[in-house]
């Protein structure tokens, strides 16, 4: 009964991960009026890091719509105006997940290389306004 137990708890697990809806990251541009500050963050859903990451980032979409201006590029998504206007950037880098803060004029304010959660991502907005000013 045991081994049965396992049994079907494995076959639980493949079925979870092989149909589990898979993470849609389109590319996306969120402005917010009068803010000095502009994310852009690279990503693409085949990416694990990036993958992880989504929620947080959904949901600091959500909270900070009003306070930041912010750029969501899949990488995978190249004709997109956004990926032509800010790939240099991640050319740079080479990695994903990649995400920096710029002011009004194109300047860095700080760069992540990796993952953030919705914290992260929140305190180092709010030191990138600062900046800003």
């Amino acid at each position: 009964m045991k081994n049965f137990a396992y049994l079907v708890l494995g076959l639980l697990l493949v079925f979870s991960i092989a149909f589990a809806a898979p993470v849609e990251m389109k590319t996306r541009t969120m402005d917010a009026k009068g803010s000095k500050v502009t994310i852009v963050h690279f990503g693409a859903p085949w990416c694990g890091p990036c993958v992880k990451m989504e929620p947080a980032m959904q949901a600091f979409e959500s909270s900070y719509k009003s306070k930041a201006n912010m750029v969501m590029i899949n990488v995978d998504e190249k004709g997109t105006p956004e990926y032509k206007k800010y790939s240099a950037l991640v050319d740079k880098v080479g990695s994903i997940p990649f995400t920096v803060w710029l002011d009004s004029k194109g300047n860095s304010l700080g760069e992540k290389i990796g993952g953030l959660s919705e914290q992260e991502l929140a305190s180092r907005t709010d030191a990138a306004a600062k900046k800003a000013k």
